[in-house]
């Protein structure tokens, strides 16, 4: 979350308070961030705060309501062109309804259809038949499990869009429980295990297991 802000973790906490060091009354963190962005991958830009947002008291609730004002704040200044577009998703909320795999798999199919993604079709030496515009940029707290699990169903679309324009598969749908499924969902499990070692020194904790207890398939 670009701004200023940040946690001490201890044993005696694991949930600890987050704390506001530095007054930022021009948002230059927030801007530094999106103008970076904007540069490397265009627009739209895409923001999915995955934080909590149904509990009144909260340091998180209180973190993603600074987030999303400092947004519109930026928006008001820049031209419609640009403007960042924001979706507010509370994961916890919805995975407590059980309906967190419905949401998460109709916000990839939006994202993607609205950043598109690249397909070459001649190999390296030929043009690229679409490119991808923009980016989609998630975040929950310490960006690792639901942020992960987020990013893993737009892969999931991407790849499924990417197999169709490939004529490998007739339409853009795949099960969850395919193996190809299975190996890109591993994939991220991976990824997020070793960005959390760099992180925070621990594997992810992987509070939102997406493919229940399937057995590993990577090594």
């Amino acid at each position: 979350v670009p701004l200023f802000w940040s946690q001490e973790a201890t044993k005696l906490n694991p949930k600890p308070p987050i704390n506001w060091h530095r007054c930022d009354p021009t948002l230059s963190a927030t801007r530094l961030h999106f103008s970076d962005l904007l540069e490397r991958y265009g627009t739209p830009q895409l923001v999915v705060n995955l934080m909590k947002s149904k509990k009144a008291d909260s340091d998180e609730v209180r973190l993603g309501k600074h987030f999303e004002s400092a947004i519109e704040r930026l928006n008001r200044e820049l031209p419609p062109s640009i403007r960042i577009l924001y979706r507010p998703l509370d994961m916890a909320y919805y995975n407590k309804n059980n309906a967190l795999l419905d949401h998460l798999s109709r916000l990839a199919e939006s994202v993607v259809s609205r950043v598109d993604f690249f397909h070459v079709y001649q190999g390296l030496e030929g043009k690229p038949e679409r490119t991808q515009s923009g980016v989609v940029r998630t975040n929950c707290v310490d960006c690792l499990d639901r942020t992960n699990a987020l990013q893993f169903f737009v892969g999931q679309e991407v790849l499924k869009q990417q197999l169709t324009a490939l004529n490998l598969l007739p339409e853009p749908m795949l099960d969850f429980d395919s193996q190809v499924v299975t190996v890109l969902q591993e994939l991220y499990d991976l990824m997020g295990d070793h960005l959390a070692l760099q992180y925070a020194g621990s594997v992810a904790h992987k509070k939102f297991q997406l493919g229940g207890s399937r057995p590993r398939m990577m090594t």
